[in-house]
């Protein structure tokens, strides 16, 4: 059986002033997953909008969300966004919090639970809460910015993971999110990566020809490599 990736579009990237047509065309090109960055401007410097525009994004998309807490506090977030079945949630294994208790919270809800870890967190910090985890969303470029390049120990890393979960015997996914290009997707892919958060050069690169053809292009490269995609409502094509 092929291996199936997933590829998750980067609502950071969609065109703010039109982005139910992004969300249109996501629709149709056909994704797993909308991630969605949620920063507070404390834990990064940057600030995005909260819960309207989660909801706006729910009522547009025919995919589940695939929320990104960048916040000092994400406990109460975590309440307020009134998760539901089939999406997904990180937070920061840097924050400040329970760790065990919000992964609970986010499973309690139906939705699914991930850590994510900076560029320059070592795997030591994640390595005992992956048996609770249902993905680690793992940052090749530091939060917060788009369009950075990637950080080659970060590739390093991922591997490292993967041989942790390999030999656990751990189910849960990598989910890959910064500079991912056609050009190094399947580096990515072959380090362990089983899903992408598609950004800028991978969903919304003009210089390919918008939404559409950027993600049909990724998906060939990918066929070519052997492996499938997973798209909205979990088949593999």
């Amino acid at each position: 059986m092929l291996r199936e990736i997933g590829l998750s579009a980067s609502m950071l990237c969609a065109d703010p002033g039109d982005l139910e047509g992004d969300i249109r065309q996501i629709n149709e090109a056909r994704v797993s997953l909308m991630h969605t960055d949620i920063m507070d401007g404390h834990f990064v410097p940057n600030m995005t909008g909260g819960l309207d525009v989660a909801d706006c994004i729910r009522s547009l998309a025919a995919a589940p969300c695939d929320f990104h807490l960048m916040v000092e506090d994400p406990a109460d977030l975590i309440d307020d966004l009134q998760l539901r079945p089939g999406e997904r949630l990180a937070f920061h294994i840097e924050n400040d919090v329970d760790t065990e208790a919000c992964i609970r919270r986010i499973q309690s809800s139906g939705a699914l639970a991930g850590l994510a870890v900076n560029p320059g967190t070592p795997v030591s910090r994640v390595e005992p809460f992956m048996d609770k985890l249902d993905f680690l969303l793992v940052l090749i470029v530091n939060p917060g910015f788009k369009g950075q390049p990637v950080i080659p120990r970060t590739l390093e890393k991922l591997r490292l993971l993967r041989k942790l979960r390999d030999s656990r015997g751990l189910s849960l996914r990598f989910l890959v999110d910064g500079a991912v290009t056609p050009e190094n997707l399947i580096e990515i892919v072959e380090a362990g990566a089983d899903d992408i958060v598609c950004g800028p050069y991978t969903c919304f690169n003009k210089a390919l020809g918008g939404i559409g053809p950027t993600l049909g292009l990724v998906k060939s490269i990918l066929r070519e490599h052997g492996y499938s995609t997973i798209e909205t409502g979990g088949a593999a094509l």
